[in-house]
Parts: C-alpha cells; sequence; structure tokens
C-alpha cells in the first residue's frame, strides 16, 4: 500500500498516517475511512492526534492543496491536530502556505522536519484539550 495508518501510541490517542513517494487521493481516502473506524473502536474518548508522515522524496497529488482544504472541512470530529512530518521542501512550502490563506487550517495544522517533535507537539495539545480550565 502506499498510504498506511496505525496507532502510534499504546493509548490510542495518535494516529499515523504513513505515505510512500507516491501516491493518490483515492488510497489515501480508502486508509482514512478505516482510522475513522479506529477512532470509534478506540477506549479513549477524548481528542485524537494526527501524524502524517511523509519520506524525503514525496510527490503530491496535483491540487494538493485543495485537497488538504476538504480533508481539513471533513476531519473526523474528534481530530484535535494534525501534524505533518516532513523535512521536504516542497511539503514544508505548502504546509506553510496553507496555514497562511485558510484561516480553519491554523487552529489543528502544523508542519515539523522530525517524529518526536510531531509526538511532542500532539502530546501537550492533547493533554491541554483534556485539562479543565479553572
Amino acid at each position: 500500500m502506499t498510504v498506511e495508518v496505525q496507532w502510534d501510541n499504546p493509548e490510542q490517542t495518535v494516529i499515523r498516517f504513513d505515505f510512500a513517494e507516491r501516491w493518490t487521493l483515492d488510497e489515501f481516502e480508502a486508509v482514512r475511512k478505516i482510522a475513522y473506524q479506529m477512532y470509534d473502536k478506540s477506549p479513549h474518548q477524548g481528542m485524537f492526534g494526527v501524524l502524517l508522515i511523509f519520506p524525503p522524496r514525496a510527490f503530491l497529488p496535483e491540487n494538493i492543496l485543495s485537497i488538504v482544504r476538504r480533508q481539513i472541512s471533513v476531519k473526523h470530529i474528534r481530530t484535535g491536530m494534525i501534524v505533518v512530518v516532513s523535512n521536504n521542501s516542497y511539503v514544508k512550502i505548502l504546509c506553510n502556505m496553507l496555514v497562511t490563506v485558510y484561516r480553519p487550517a491554523r487552529a489543528v495544522f502544523t508542519q515539523t522536519d522530525n517524529i518526536e517533535e510531531g509526538r511532542a507537539l500532539l502530546l501537550a495539545r492533547l493533554q491541554a484539550a483534556e485539562t479543565p480550565n479553572k
């Protein structure tokens, strides 16, 4: 498969999508449906974090910004944050452009170069979401 999905932690609070160098929107859509089933079966009742992990030589489908805008608008209701993990310059530019021109992306979408930083960002956001306001 060109896109794979799995839990990133045993608590089932972070889900990860691992992308091959080349993938299609149809392939991602099929895996996204599996991820939503995983959410619904998880014992975790709070918000989820998402890691989108791209290889250094990732090739993105045409109209990727439109695709991402649509994906954000149909994201699972319990998705709290989406972190794109890639050190690919093209991916970084597109992520920066997305959060600059598409306001709803700013609240849930960010990019980092490595998975450890991505995990840390997600876990901090999830902990903050579960901490009651005083």
